[in-house]
């Protein structure tokens, strides 16, 4: 099983409202082990939603001359 493979399979169990020390317990793992991964990678598409969202800067106005300089 690939590490995505076993990502997408915690996630779904997770989403079941299944608890992290079963999660752990039946994929034979240790639960500080499942939780940062999986909080590490929910963390990061979180980011990259933001960033991807965030508005671009509006473009700065052309100075007005000023008559006598």
């Amino acid at each position: 099983m690939s590490q995505r493979q076993a990502l997408d399979k915690i996630l779904a169990k997770r989403t079941a409202d299944e608890g992290w020390g079963r999660i752990a317990h039946d994929l034979n793992l240790k639960l500080g082990q499942v939780r940062s991964e999986v909080e590490e990678k929910q963390v990061a598409r979180v980011e990259r939603v933001e960033k991807a969202e965030k508005m671009e800067k509006p473009e700065k106005p052309a100075k007005v001359e000023q008559p006598g300089r």
